[in-house]
């Protein structure tokens, strides 16, 4: 059986991991419904979608609706990746093996911890 330890970082990654690709799909799944419409989002930033999907939308108030619900959603899923990403990175710095572990280069503190 895993150490309590371990059992909660494995939860904390998954968590972490679970949140980034939620809030990656509703990215995509704004930009599929856009298109739709026959609009493109085109190439902009993950900061810059939100203004993006507003100005694109701004026309068509039943639709600004439906992606203002979305673009919040993902906004929470953000931040609360946010909170759980620094919590994985100060757990890291805080282990010695993880902090040996990131002098190598390409490993930061997910894999660090991961490993």
């Amino acid at each position: 059986m895993k150490k309590l330890t371990s059992q909660k970082r494995c939860a904390l990654q998954t968590a972490r991991k679970l949140l980034q690709e939620k809030a990656i799909d509703i990215a995509n799944d704004i930009r599929g419904r856009l298109r739709n419409f026959e609009l493109k989002v085109g190439l902009v930033g993950t900061a810059d979608l939100e203004d993006r999907v507003r100005e694109l939308t701004e026309d068509i108030p039943d639709l600004a609706e439906i992606m203002a619900a979305l673009l919040t959603t993902r906004q929470k899923l953000r931040e609360e990746f946010s909170r759980l990403h620094r919590k994985v990175s100060e757990i890291a710095k805080g282990n010695a093996i993880c902090r040996r572990l990131m002098t190598v280069p390409g490993v930061g503190p997910v894999t660090s911890l991961a490993l």
